[in-house]
């Protein structure tokens, strides 16, 4: 059966969530964070988070088989598989733009730029540095330490990891480091972004009228952009990758407006869910055109009103992976290339088979399984700092008084 079979991919989905159900049923922290929380309104994003995180590997492991056969890194040829990439991107992107225009909406503090700032330097850099350090060690470990005379060109080329995905990486002792993890960090530059206009855009969260002319006025521009481009928008887009941000915007602010849509809660909620996400490989395989992004802002919509879409997006191990779902996006590229021996010997085959992709599942087991230790010991303290310090800033001046 070929590699791009979709069989195989659900197994492989199904084995993951199930590692991930054992994580939360044996690890006390995992099960306590995926715990229901009856105040939380969004806990279906929790488990789409982790649907996305398997969507993205799914994506790479296949690429990265086909990598093995050719040698050459580009899109599979699978519009499910390409999709499954893509999509998730966009999912992420419109997850931002609707929880922290929720936020500006609220007037929350959390979206003034001291706490914003900090809030996102405490979440997203200690795992991206992490990541960043496996990168760099691997390249040393293949090529040895930089020779003397030129380690000023090699320490200039690391500092363009410094601006978390802001900035292109460049080679460290001849080797391209986006080719150890696929440059994922590229997302991170428009998540920055977005966080550095927010401040400045929550002004126009309230009142609501005055948000909708403007937002209508940028989505009529986009629209127009990508209605009128000649080629098909991949990554790079540019401007076209700010769509979904807005697209969240636009839900958050429709919802503050009017009120939840009652219908979408339910089982019709349900199937207009599945209906968008099986529509969407039917007519694109480009996930970065207007019509895909309408069509995943359409899926988002159920989600965002607690649908669960019949028990999936609240499913215990969804929501493990949900919560690793950052690490899993910074390393998955990493630990595929780094792995590649278990699945080299199948590479070559006429028939890969079923073999194949169990190596990938066996893949993605690693992936998560680092991941959650990752989570657990890199990401999660700062963010408890950071509530902590959201709780009680005085804490922090105190602190060393009582100390001493």
């Amino acid at each position: 059966m070929p590699i791009s079979s979709q069989l195989e991919g659900l197994l492989a989905v199904a084995v993951l969530l199930l590692a991930g159900e054992c994580i939360a049923r044996f690890s006390g922290f995992y099960r306590r964070a995926t715990d229901p929380h009856p105040i939380s309104r969004y806990e279906s994003l929790d488990g789409l988070r982790g649907f996305l995180a398997i969507g993205v590997f799914l994506h790479h492991a296949v690429v990265n088989y086909y990598f093995l056969r050719t040698g050459q890194w580009s899109h599979p040829w699978s519009k499910v598989y390409n999709l499954l990439g893509q999509t998730a991107v966009v999912f992420f992107f419109l997850i931002t733009g609707f929880l922290f225009w929720s936020k500006a909406i609220a007037g929350s503090p959390s979206v003034r730029p001291f706490q914003l700032y900090r809030g996102r330097l405490m979440r997203i850099a200690p795992m991206y540095f992490a990541s960043c350090a496996a990168v760099v060690l691997i390249i040393l470990a293949r090529t040895g330490l930089p020779p003397a005379g030129t380690r000023g060109a090699f320490f200039g080329n690391l500092s363009y990891m410094l601006p978390m995905g802001l900035t292109n990486w460049k080679p460290l002792n001849g080797v391209d480091p986006e080719q150890v993890n696929g440059f994922v960090a590229w997302t991170l530059g428009y998540e920055w972004q977005f966080y550095l206009a927010l401040p400045l855009l929550a002004i126009f969260a309230r009142p609501s009228r005055r948000f909708i002319v403007i937002m209508i006025g940028f989505a009529a521009f986009y629209a127009y952009r990508m209605l009128n481009r000649t080629g098909p928008i991949m990554v790079g887009g540019g401007a076209s990758f700010y769509f979904p941000f807005l697209l969240g915007a636009v839900i958050a602010q429709s919802l503050a407006a009017m009120g939840p849509i009652r219908l979408l809660e339910g089982p019709w909620g349900s199937l207009a869910f599945i209906a968008c996400i099986v529509l969407l490989p039917v007519y694109y395989y480009n996930g970065y055109m207007l019509g895909a992004y309408l069509l995943a802002a359409a899926a988002f919509l159920p989600a965002v009103h607690g649908n669960s879409v019949f028990g999936l997006l609240t499913f215990r191990g969804a929501k493990m992976l949900g919560a690793a779902s950052y690490s899993i996006y910074l390393t998955h590229v990493t630990i595929i290339r780094f792995s590649a021996s278990l699945l080299r010997p199948f590479a070559h085959t006429p028939d890969p088979g079923i073999e194949a992709w169990i190596m990938m599942t066996v893949q993605g087991l690693i992936i998560l399984a680092i991941c959650a230790i990752t989570y657990r010991f890199i990401e999660f303290p700062p963010i408890q700092l950071d509530k902590r310090w959201k709780r009680n800033p005085v804490s922090r001046t105190v602190a060393p008084a009582a100390v001493a």
